[in-house]
C-alpha cells in the first residue's frame, strides 16, 4: 500500500473484524484516492449479490484515473450458485489491471485446513492476487494498538493498565478501539488512570 503498487485482486479474512476494516479501507483509499470515487469506487454487499452486476464493474475503465475498486462484503464463495461461479472464476483468471478487487470474508468456517472450497479459494487468489490471514493479535501486539490510539487522542496509557483493560472487555479490537476513544475522550488528555477506566 505504501508503494501504491496494488495487486488486481485481494483476499482478507480471519477472526479480527477491526484488521479487515482498515484495511479495506486503506486499500480503497490507495486504489481510488480522491479520484471520482462516486464513479470509481464499487461496494456490494454480499449478502445480495448480483454477480453481473460486480463482472461489469470489475471489467469498466476507470474514470479520469488510474484505477477504480470493486469491494465485496462479505463475500461467501461456497454460496454462489454454479452461474455466478464461473463468472467469478473468470474474474480471478483474467484480473483487469485497472480494478482493483477486495473480498472480504467473514464466514468463521472459512479454514483451509478443514473447508475444500476455502483452500481452493485461497489458493487461486493466492495464484493472482494478495490473502491476507487477519487474526486475533497477542497481548503485547493489543498493548501497543491501545498504546498507539491512545496517544493519537493526546493520551498515553501504561503496559499495565493495557493489561486491564484487556481483561475488562472483549480481546476484539474494534471493540477496544471504540472504548480506548470514549476513555480518551472522558480523560481529555495525560496519562489514564484506572479510575477514569472504571468511570468508563
Amino acid at each position: 500500500i505504501k508503494e501504491g503498487e496494488l495487486s488486481p485482486i485481494y483476499l482478507l479474512y480471519g477472526e479480527e473484524q477491526y484488521l479487515k476494516e482498515l484495511y479495506c479501507r486503506k486499500l480503497q483509499e490507495s486504489a481510488v484516492e480522491d479520484a471520482f470515487p462516486e464513479f470509481n469506487l464499487h461496494v456490494f454487499d454480499g449478502n445480495k449479490l448480483d454477480m453481473e452486476q460486480v463482472a461489469a464493474a470489475v471489467e469498466s475503465m476507470p474514470f479520469m484515473a488510474e484505477r477504480r475498486c470493486v469491494v465485496i462484503s462479505p463475500f461467501n464463495y461456497g454460496t454462489l450458485n454454479n452461474k455466478d461461479k464461473d463468472i467469478f472464476d473468470s474474474l480471478l483468471d483474467s484480473p483487469v489491471p485497472t480494478t482493483v478487487l477486495i473480498l472480504i470474508v467473514n464466514d468463521p468456517e472459512f479454514l483451509p485446513k478443514k473447508n475444500a472450497k476455502a483452500k481452493k479459494l485461497i489458493a487461486h487468489v493466492d495464484h493472482v492476487g494478495v490473502v491476507m490471514e487477519l487474526n486475533k493479535r497477542s497481548e503485547s501486539d493489543m498493548a501497543k494498538f491501545l498504546q498507539k490510539k491512545a496517544k493519537d487522542c493526546g493520551c498515553s496509557i501504561s503496559k499495565d493498565l493495557c493489561q486491564y483493560l484487556l481483561e475488562r472487555c472483549e480481546d476484539d479490537m474494534l471493540t477496544l478501539s471504540n472504548e480506548i476513544d470514549k476513555i480518551c475522550a472522558y480523560a481529555g488528555s495525560g496519562e489514564i488512570t484506572k479510575e477514569q477506566i472504571d468511570a468508563v
